[in-house]
């Protein structure tokens, strides 16, 4: 596949950030693009590229497409993907994949059936930090990893958001799933697959969600870790770090990017701070779409499939049923 061949499904921030970083390979040709929203639609093929369609549907049956990216909210994911496969069009699916296991199920089904390429756009996988901190625990420079706290709080007085369907958890999978698929994502990578999963969460009383502003999720990892997620739109302190504990050293992170970023790493041997400046790393967005591309172009495998996308929401759906339960929720749900 010398050129490859794309459209986009969803014209706002993600779909943009995604063309923009496509448009980066010189394989790529930017076909068309499909938004409902009239004006977000043409402000976005009139700035990126594309041709313009409404729907989606006809998209796929009047432009001859090899790869497609999807953003869109997430409960469109599955309807989405399932027309692209059926195009036989091969799909970069932003996070979260979608909103509950059965649709992940789904997708994941009708795209192997008809041997067309899925990716998940997990992208923190492609930041300095996170990836470092994976790469530190992989190397097993703190031994075996007994604990991993990350925190990713912040918000206001109050919780409002800017669109509809992301106040409900039926079409945005919640912060757990809208938001928290990254760190979650993460911790996966660290520790492992996880075993079970106990949670806590709250509203805040001017809330307009339909799902908990702020929830801890407890997960019990398989390796025999434990991890802790603290998740909240309704800190007027905001924060994004974390650490992992292991037999034999330790790693924090207090923040992931910004101001004071970086990683301490304490151990036996040694002791030391990598500041995040010094973590050089592609254009993350860039970076996954490489790898979705090289699997389209080369036959590599695809660095990010529907099964580890399906695993973060899988996590995040048991959290949100021991919310509701007061129990703990064993994996894989039945």
């Amino acid at each position: 596949m010398d050129t490859v061949r794309i459209g986009v499904i969803g014209c706002g921030p993600m779909g943009q950030g995604l063309a923009k970083a496509a448009k980066e390979f010189e394989f790529v040709r930017l076909e068309a693009a499909s938004d409902v929203g009239e004006k977000v639609l043409g402000d976005f093929c009139n700035s990126i590229g594309g041709k313009p369609f409404k729907d989606y549907r006809e998209m796929i049956r009047n432009v001859r497409l090899d790869a497609a990216i999807v953003a869109s909210p997430p409960f469109l994911h599955r309807e989405m993907v399932e027309a692209l496969a059926d195009a036989g069009v091969h799909v970069f699916c932003e996070k979260p994949m979608s909103t509950n296991v059965a649709d992940c199920d789904a997708m994941i089904r009708h795209c192997e059936q008809r041997n067309v390429k899925l990716m998940i756009g997990q992208v923190l996988r492609y930041h300095g930090i996170p990836a470092r901190v994976r790469e530190l625990v992989k190397s097993g420079v703190i031994g075996a990893p007994l604990c991993m706290i990350v925190r990713r709080i912040w918000g206001g007085f109050g919780t409002s958001w800017g669109t509809s369907w992301r106040t409900r958890r039926k079409e945005s999978g919640g912060n757990l799933m809208e938001i928290n698929a990254h760190e979650i994502d993460f911790m996966r990578t660290v520790c492992g697959d996880v075993r079970t999963v106990m949670a806590v969460g709250v509203r805040h009383p001017h809330s307009t969600l339909d799902f908990p502003d702020a929830t801890v999720v407890s997960m019990a990892f398989k390796s025999g870790a434990m991890g802790a997620l603290h998740s909240g739109a309704v800190s007027v302190i905001p924060s994004f770090g974390g650490r992992v504990d292991g037999d034999q050293g330790g790693i924090e992170f207090p923040v992931i990017w910004g101001e004071g970023a970086g990683i301490h790493v304490k151990t036996e041997k040694e002791t030391k701070f990598i500041p995040a400046a010094e973590i050089q790393v592609e254009n993350p967005v860039k970076a996954e779409l490489r790898g979705f591309f090289a699997a389209l172009r080369e036959g590599v495998p695809i660095p990010v499939p529907g099964a580890e996308g399906r695993a973060a929401v899988e996590i995040a759906e048991a959290a949100y049923r021991s919310i509701d339960t007061a129990a703990a929720v064993a994996l894989p749900l039945g």
